[in-house]
C-alpha cells in the first residue's frame, strides 16, 4: 500500500476497563486494557485516536521523527487509509 496505509487485518480495537471509550480529565494518565498485536521489537505500529470534540493543542514534540496524520472531522480509526 501507500504510506500511512494500515493493513486492515491488524486493525484492533481498544478498550478501557471493557468499554469502548474513556474520558481523559486534563493531566491525567490511562492506561488501555492489553491488545493482542504481534510484533517484533524496534517495528513500526499506527495507533489512531479518535477526538469527538474540538480539542486545543496542549504540547508538541519537535523532534519526533515519524509522520503524523491528521484527519478533517469524523471518526476514522477502523479505516486502514486516510
Amino acid at each position: 500500500g501507500k504510506d500511512g496505509d494500515v493493513d486492515q487485518a491488524t486493525l484492533k480495537p481498544m478498550t478501557w476497563g471493557g468499554k469502548s471509550s474513556v474520558v481523559v480529565p486534563p493531566g491525567a494518565p490511562i492506561l488501555s486494557d492489553p491488545v493482542a498485536l504481534p510484533a517484533e521489537a524496534l517495528s513500526e505500529i499506527s495507533v489512531s485516536v479518535f477526538l469527538p470534540k474540538k480539542t486545543a493543542l496542549s504540547s508538541v514534540h519537535w523532534d519526533g521523527v515519524q509522520t503524523a496524520y491528521i484527519s478533517g472531522p469524523g471518526n476514522f480509526t477502523n479505516d486502514p487509509a486516510f
